[in-house]
Formats: structure tokens, C-alpha cells, sequence
């Protein structure tokens, strides 16, 4: 397996990840996401910010392709698709605690 440090690809795309997530609404949209599927009003209510800041958020997590919405009965709810941000989630709880 090649390690971020000698994969100048695996950086940047780390890198890219990092930067999608180091702004704070993001990292708590994801947060959420890795403990539950949601849709996007759960989101809001949840965030207490306006849907309009909501939907932009997750349609840069989802260009990133770190979450993605699954259609259902009731509409569309979103969930991680990226299996590293659970770690990196986690990560980042423990540095807060």
C-alpha cells in the first residue's frame, strides 16, 4: 500500500479532501452523515441555518464525492460514501474533547 508520503497523487487528493472539510459547516454536515443518513431538512433543522446554505454545502461534499443522496419513498437522504471520513470524524471528535 502506498503511504500519502511517497504518493504525490494520495496527497493531493487528501489534501483536496481536507480543504472540502476544514470549513466548519461541512465537517458538522459530515459529522452528522456518519452517525445517521439524513435528508436535507433533518440537515437544516439540525444546523439551524437556511436550506439555501445547506443545499450549497452538500453539493460541494457531494462534487467531492464524500457524500451522496439515495432517492427513496419520501424523498432523497444523504449519506457518506467516503469510508475514511468515519475515522477522520472521529478524529476530529477526540481533538474537541
Amino acid at each position: 500500500m502506498d503511504r500519502i508520503g511517497d504518493d504525490a497523487a494520495k496527497a493531493t487528493r487528501a489534501a483536496a479532501v481536507l480543504e472540502v472539510l476544514a470549513h466548519p459547516v461541512r465537517l458538522q454536515i459530515v459529522a452528522l452523515l456518519c452517525h445517521d443518513e439524513a435528508d436535507a431538512q433533518m440537515l437544516v433543522s439540525q444546523l439551524r441555518l437556511p436550506a439555501e446554505t445547506v443545499a450549497w454545502h452538500l453539493r460541494v461534499l457531494a462534487s467531492e464525492r464524500l457524500v451522496d443522496l439515495v432517492d427513496g419513498s419520501n424523498g432523497g437522504r444523504y449519506h457518506v460514501i467516503e469510508p475514511v471520513l468515519y475515522g477522520l470524524v472521529a478524529c476530529s471528535e477526540e481533538w474537541t474533547s
